[in-house]
């Protein structure tokens, strides 16, 4: 048996696991895949079109047992939507919350970073812009998945990067690596 085909083609996508289950958004769809002989992909309902996001496993409101795909940045070609860059699927729920951080710093943020502290239900967001440049930035930013939202910025001892790689490194620090051919180090926050 090959590996099942997508409903809606993988491009431009981001991608997290969760209790071995495969959650793929695109700018077209949310799609899931279990991860299992002989499973097939499901569609699951779709939040806004985005192109340029991140993805990342968290919790919903600062609670880490209820799982959530947050989509981190991007920017949507949709006029007839407001869209502050920080959206939310609820895994247990299946609803899309759009979140509006008190500094809108994800608001069309592209060429970004994103990973999830556990220790704080934070997200830090490492890189990128919001005017579509893909040069290279150190631009940092701790954001609350908890209402109010909070937002905090840093001064960074890392490289300035595009396109990072962030995982968490343990539940409260978050690794970097990548974003420039000069960048040979591991980074931690």
């Amino acid at each position: 048996m090959g590996t099942p085909i997508p409903p809606v083609a993988l491009k431009n996508q981001c991608m997290i696991v969760y209790n071995n289950t495969l959650y793929v958004y695109t700018p077209e769809a949310l799609q899931s895949l279990p991860l299992e002989p002989n499973a097939q992909w499901n569609q699951e309902p779709m939040g806004v079109s985005l192109t340029g996001a991140t993805c990342l496993l968290g919790g919903v409101d600062g609670d880490n047992s209820q799982p959530a795909l947050y989509v981190v940045g991007g920017s949507t070609n949709s006029t007839s939507v407001q869209y502050s860059g920080l959206q939310r699927y609820s895994i247990q729920d299946k609803t899309w919350h759009s979140i509006t951080p008190l500094v809108t710093v994800t608001e069309n943020r592209q060429h970004h970073g994103a990973a999830y502290m556990l220790d704080t239900s934070t997200i830090l967001v490492y890189g990128g812009s919001q005017n579509g440049d893909s040069d290279p930035s150190t631009q940092t930013f701790l954001i609350e998945t908890y209402p109010p939202y909070d937002v905090s910025s840093f001064q960074s001892q890392a490289p300035p990067v595009v396109d990072p790689i962030m995982l968490p490194w343990d539940d409260g620090h978050v690794g970097m690596v990548g974003g420039s051919s000069t960048n040979v180090g591991v980074w931690r926050f």
